[in-house]
């Protein structure tokens, strides 16, 4: 797969995470929050594509092709992704790396550890990264807020009417925006340290060159 292609979902979530904010700035603030879940959705899109190019074998394919047709794949990945940037996750794949060195049996917290398909850049990046792990209530916190974020999206770009009642994208204020944004920085942020090291071998080599 042709890294310049791939890069461009990158580009895209950019793209709309900026857009996003200007828009906030004439305190449209439903719109703004609709980018951003579209933003959000595309940087773990460009996750999975930038993982599945280094082993085809971390997705299934039928999981590679729902990451760009259905919003609830995208969700149940970023909710995986956001699991692995907890300083507890960082504790329990350390435990999870001894055992399985020293062939001792798993526990059920190394069993979901193993599974997750982000386990090693998360722990890494919490590691050096550790100023923009995810506490445990803010973890719970964004997986209240995933749940409703494709309901959040609509809302926040049109008009509703349910029955009698109706829902406007006005309702959203600075406070809903704020927080959305700051889960979203997180990931992209993170995000932006896998890109830095989406290199071919002799792009590394010449950074390691550049370094000394």
């Amino acid at each position: 797969m042709d890294r310049a292609d791939y890069s461009e979902i990158y580009t895209n979530a950019n793209n709309l995470i900026n857009s996003a904010i200007k828009v906030a700035e004439i305190n449209n603030f439903g719109t703004a929050i609709s980018l951003l879940v579209l933003g959000l959705e595309e940087l773990i899109k460009y996750q999975v594509v930038l993982y599945n190019t280094a082993d085809e074998k971390s997705f299934t394919d039928v999981e590679f092709d729902k990451v760009f047709k259905d919003h609830k794949s995208k969700h149940n990945l970023l909710m995986e992704f956001a699991d692995s940037l907890t300083d507890e996750f960082s504790l329990g794949f350390q435990s999870y790396v001894l055992n399985s060195a020293t062939n001792q049996e798993l526990t059920e917290q190394d069993k979901l550890i193993k599974q997750n398909r982000f386990k090693e850049f998360g722990a890494f990046l919490n590691n050096m990264y550790s100023e923009n792990n995810l506490t445990q209530q803010e973890l719970k916190e964004f997986a209240k807020w995933l749940n409703d974020a494709n309901k959040i999206k609509n809302e926040g770009f049109y008009v509703g009417l349910s029955g009698n009642k109706w829902s406007f994208p006005k309702k959203f204020n600075f406070d809903d925006y704020s927080k959305v944004l700051k889960f979203v920085m997180l990931v992209k942020n993170h995000t932006e340290v896998k890109k830095s090291l989406d290199l071919t071998e002799d792009e590394f080599i010449d950074f390691l060159n550049g370094a000394m």
